[in-house]
């Protein structure tokens, strides 16, 4: 298997377990007090649950190249992954990992969905997906998941009265808070994305040198 390939395979087999070993420590519990609906709606609201989602299925696109999962092999979508990735890790350890103290199997769900996962996939998106193929042009788009996600979890909020992070909490802020919350890290994933896309062009610079 080529070095690509067994890189994709490992952040797909360890991306698979920890969300398969996330979605048992909480769904099950959940349910019993939610129903088995509600905790599903409930596990699937959380960024990190999604993104790393969308990490496996980046993976299983370059495994299974016949699987119709285009969008997922898209250069812009992969960039993207690797800056959104970069904010899910610096949002969780400077902002969230301090309020709480997980344990045990707690402990290695959390250590491998917030770093882990993302360690992994930057390192595979460096080294062995193609570059030079996004541009400076493409930072609404990559903005645009995330700004959906916003919204989708305002929308959820409003009607549940729950939020999974506490910068969106809008019965406690209210919405001018909450929509600058939101604002700010728009703007730092639009950076992420800036930057991200000025790695993508050094590598590919470096790439056509060696191979001069």
């Amino acid at each position: 298997m080529a070095y690509g390939r067994l890189n994709a395979a490992i952040g797909f087999a360890i991306g698979l377990g920890a969300l398969i070993l996330q979605f048992a420590l909480i769904v099950p519990a959940a349910a019993e007090t939610r129903g088995v609906v509600p905790a599903l709606v409930f596990f699937s609201s959380f960024f990190t649950i999604l993104t790393n989602f969308a990490l496996v299925l980046i993976y299983l696109s370059e495994l299974a190249p016949r699987a119709p999962l285009g969008s997922f092999r898209h250069p812009v979508t992969r960039a993207m992954m690797v800056a959104v990735m970069s904010l899910v890790t610096l949002f969780y350890h400077f902002l969230l990992a301090g309020l709480w103290n997980p344990q045990e199997l707690f402990l290695i769900a959390d250590r491998l969905l917030h770093y882990a996962t993302s360690l992994i996939y930057w390192i595979w998106w460096a080294r062995f997906v193609p570059h030079d193929l996004v541009t400076w042009g493409n930072i609404p788009l990559m903005l645009m998941p995330t700004l959906g996600y916003f919204f989708l979890i305002l929308l959820r909020g409003a009607l549940l009265s729950e939020y999974p992070y506490f910068i969106l909490e809008v019965d406690r802020l209210g919405y001018p808070v909450v929509f600058l919350n939101a604002a700010i890290v728009a703007a730092g994933l639009a950076l992420l994305c800036s930057i991200v896309i000025g790695l993508d062009k050094f590598l590919a610079r470096h790439t056509r040198t060696k191979l001069a």
